[in-house]
């Protein structure tokens, strides 16, 4: 999926979390989701590297929970772990598929990164946001009671 996907789908699943379990979303931890998101691709951008390799190196089960384990410390994990699990998710879901577990097994989808599929689900994640902007959908601050514990 595209960088443009992949941000819009962690907002939607940190939304939806955040309004379950009735946690107030705070400007670090939104931006540790975004961020999240798009930290897999980052072995796209590092590949001329020895032992890189796009969709393979940072996207799979081992690198989201060093990442996640590591982010503990700092009480930033669950933001780190929607985001991230949301973009392998989104990934596994695409022809090229990720090897979650390094096996060798690809988990592959019918959809194509950048075709229909993608900007659909791009376009109608922008649009529940429009009407959450236009209080037409429950506001997290009207359910929130209590916050993100950090630290």
């Amino acid at each position: 999926m595209t960088r443009r996907t992949h941000l819009a789908f962690a907002a939607f699943m940190l939304y939806g979390i955040s309004l379950l379990l009735r946690w107030r979303l705070e400007l670090l931890t939104s931006s540790v989701c975004l961020l999240a998101s798009l930290f897999p691709d980052l072995d796209y951008y590092l590949r001329s590297l020895p032992l890189v390799e796009h969709r393979k190196t940072l996207h799979n089960v081992w690198a989201l929970s060093i990442t996640t384990c590591a982010l503990h410390l700092y009480g930033l994990s669950v933001p780190w772990l929607i985001g991230y699990s949301s973009h392998l998710l989104l990934d596994s879901l695409t022809r090229s598929g990720i090897d979650a577990l390094l096996m060798g097994r690809r988990a592959r989808g019918p959809f194509k990164t950048g075709g229909l599929v993608d900007r659909l689900l791009f376009y109608s994640i922008i649009a529940f946001f429009a009407v959450v902007a236009l209080g037409l959908f429950p506001r997290l601050q009207t359910l929130s009671r209590r916050g993100w514990r950090v630290g």
